[in-house]
């Protein structure tokens, strides 16, 4: 689960041409089945396009559906609109969104299927809640809000009926808006959501000025899904065994109470932010230029060295999350969707070499 916040100043309409989406093969027996899993809640024709779950995707679902912590992969992006707002055309922008974008309108089936597939929804009406609160102090608004978030939390999502996003169109002034983005991990990343955001902005210019947007055609992101599927799988596990042929159990953080070592609770999740003043980082910065390091690398070298030192092991490993987009894959930068991976990365840390191992062994894995 994830609340973020974007302050966005709008001084600026959704009803589009959609491009043209190529239907990838699918066996009859694999799409009646899937049509019962994700088209009861729609309609059998209104699928448009099944194909396979990325391997993040599939851990984000077998996560969820083992019973996994409630709400972790419910993303709510908040942002402020400041000025007149154009609801007509900011609906109409939101749904241009959905009709160019295939991964918006994905929903997943998995039951009665020997793998879980993704399927797309040939259209798909984007929810939109407006809700006045003009009249209530800044207090009220505030506890308002954050019971807001929390209800949508708790009513989150069902994987088999698209779109699996919704939206929240607050006012609290004349001319102020909150808006609230709330939408299922499953359908993209971070990366995703910015080319969302300029896109969407776009195209609210463009309505509120009584224009069609000028966006060049999206790429479906089943042009990632067939580009990961021609991959050398054989070669990929090759290289993961030799690089973690030292590992047999994961790195598991250990709180001490006396001679006790106890596993840490993987419930629940935090966040704990530190400042670094100018200075340090202007050090850290020159200590990055002189060993052509990234910031990156340096910070994930450090947690090499804390996860050594609170489990007394000399090899550790934890997961680095990337882009996931190859550059070799035209249109990649624009496309729409699910493209994280979570790669291990391992360090060997040694007495007096921990920190320059460390850092080798992690600009290595990069």
């Amino acid at each position: 689960m994830s609340a973020k916040n974007a302050n966005t100043n709008v001084t600026t309409n959704a009803n589009t041409p959609t491009p043209a989406v190529a239907s990838a093969s699918a066996s009859a027996s694999v799409k009646a089945k899937a049509n019962g899993n994700v088209s009861a809640k729609t309609k059998a024709n209104n699928i448009e396009d099944l194909y396979a779950l990325t391997p993040t995707q599939q851990g984000m679902l077998v996560h969820h559906l083992e019973g996994g912590e409630d709400g972790i992969y419910f993303e709510q992006l908040l942002f402020t609109i400041q000025g007149a707002l154009d609801l007509d055309a900011f609906g109409r922008a939101w749904q241009t969104l959905l009709d160019r974008h295939t991964a918006l309108r994905t929903a997943f089936a998995w039951q009665n299927l020997d793998k879980p597939v993704q399927g797309v929804a040939r259209h798909a009406r984007l929810p939109i809640s407006v809700l006045d609160w003009r009249a209530l102090s800044p207090q009220a608004q505030s506890e308002r809000l954050q019971a807001h978030l929390a209800e949508e939390r708790r009513r989150g999502f069902d994987l088999a009926k698209p779109p699996l996003m919704r939206l929240s169109v607050i006012q609290l002034a004349e001319r102020t808006y909150r808006v609230i983005w709330h939408y299922h991990h499953l359908l993209l990343d971070g990366w995703s959501s910015s080319i969302a955001f300029n896109e969407l902005f776009e195209c609210y210019r463009a309505y509120s000025r009584g224009v069609i947007p000028a966006l060049p055609p999206a790429t479906p992101f089943k042009h990632y899904l067939a580009w990961l599927q021609s991959q050398d799988t054989a070669q990929a596990d090759a290289y993961w065994r030799t690089m973690l042929h030292d590992f047999d159990t994961p790195t598991a953080l250990l709180t001490r109470t006396g001679r006790q070592s106890q596993r840490l609770s993987t419930a629940g999740i935090g966040e704990m932010h530190a400042e670094l003043s100018l200075e340090d980082h202007r050090r850290l910065q020159q200590f990055c230029r002189d060993h052509q390091l990234t910031a990156s690398t340096l910070v994930q070298a450090a947690w090499a060295i804390v996860l050594s030192r609170h489990t007394s092991e000399r090899d550790v490993a934890f997961g680095i999350t990337v882009s996931g987009r190859p550059a070799n894959l035209p249109g990649v930068e624009r496309m729409v969707g699910m493209f994280i991976n979570t790669l291990p990365c391992a360090c060997r840390c040694r007495r007096w070499t921990i920190c320059w191992h460390g850092l080798s062994c992690c600009r290595a894995n990069r």
